[in-house]
């Protein structure tokens, strides 16, 4: 009995080897093949390329850039992307000008991005068009416009384009190159939130908190900021902190509020910092337990620095690519 329970063990542990020597074998195949097949279809797509397939000499192009499969080298991204771009490849065009404003493979060069922006704009490239609202935006390589940079925003938004949602959201909410409108910066924020974009949930919350545009609703408010700060957002986890620390839209929890400035100040939000040294000195002084709102390094309070203990503010971060969040005031 023994002997045939031994002989069941030894032929289990050889079907069991030969099965696992089998699984490597034909991984090793599989990785040998794939590699032979990325090496033909490189050369498949070079073979394209220099007959003049303009899609082909994008790819080359992107490839030598990211590296990928070929070794990166920038000369050559830059050749194969121009050759598309003479073309009319709106994609090569568009690679065209980010090599110009990167500086990669080319000099520096933000007018001639400006350039090749425009082209691929007026074939319709969102990316192209929202780059071009930015170089409008910021003056630079053209001369600054708020006028221009929200007509290439708005095309690109209404593309889908987050980010030019986004800034379109701001241009209407700061009045800039358009009439002030907080309905249309609410209504250009939540497209962009509804697409996940974590600076417009941060932003139509604060909307709501305030009430701009729409009837005040904290719980509102605190649900969209919930949405930034669990993508990470430092200033909806500040504003969401603030929500727990005055029970706005949330049941009132010191904890919720520790936890949620505290997300915030690793990231480095100096107000976040604050308030949390401001909660600790308090839950010091009342001698509760202050082990759960420590935070190190520990910041002089605003009473240390000879101003009065302030209560905490909900706050808007703005940006435009400079992309901005806001915090309420």
């Amino acid at each position: 009995m023994q002997m045939e329970m031994t002989l069941e063990i030894l032929v289990d542990l050889a079907i069991t080897f030969v099965v696992s020597s089998l699984a490597a074998f034909l991984l090793a195949w599989v990785v040998v093949i794939a590699f032979a097949y990325r090496r033909g279809r490189l050369g498949f797509l070079q073979k394209l390329a220099e007959k003049g397939d303009a899609r082909a000499q994008f790819n080359l192009g992107v490839r030598y850039v990211t590296g990928e499969g070929v070794r990166q080298d920038l000369d050559e991204a830059v050749k194969w992307l121009r050759r598309a771009a003479d073309q009319g490849s709106a994609a090569g065009q568009f690679g065209i000008g980010v090599m110009y404003v990167k500086g990669d493979g080319l000099p520096k060069d933000a007018a001639m991005a400006v350039k090749w922006f425009r082209l691929a704009a007026f074939q319709g490239m969102s990316q192209a068009q929202y780059n071009l609202g930015i170089s409008y935006f910021k003056g630079q390589g053209i001369d600054q416009s708020d006028k221009e940079a929200v007509k290439w925003f708005r095309r690109a938004a209404n593309q889908g384009d987050t980010q030019a949602q986004f800034n379109l959201g701001v241009m209407y909410g700061e009045g800039r190159g358009v009439a002030q409108s907080d309905v249309e910066a609410l209504k250009w924020y939540r497209k962009a939130a509804d697409q996940g974009d974590a600076l417009a949930q941060c932003n139509l919350g604060v909307m709501y908190a305030r009430g701009e545009g729409v009837p005040q609703d904290n719980e509102e408010a605190a649900r969209l900021y919930l949405m930034a700060a669990e993508q990470g957002h430092a200033a909806a986890q500040y504003n969401l902190a603030v929500k727990y620390a005055k029970g706005e839209g949330v049941d009132q929890s010191d904890s919720e509020a520790v936890k949620w400035y505290r997300l915030a100040a690793e990231q480095g939000d100096i107000m976040a910092q604050q308030n949390l040294t401001i909660m600790e000195d308090a839950a010091e002084a009342l001698n509760q337990s202050a082990q759960i709102f420590k935070w190190k390094p520990r910041l002089p309070s605003p009473k240390e620095e000879g101003q009065p203990p302030a209560a905490p503010k909900e706050g808007k971060v703005i940006c435009l690519t400079s992309r901005r969040a806001e915090r309420e005031d």
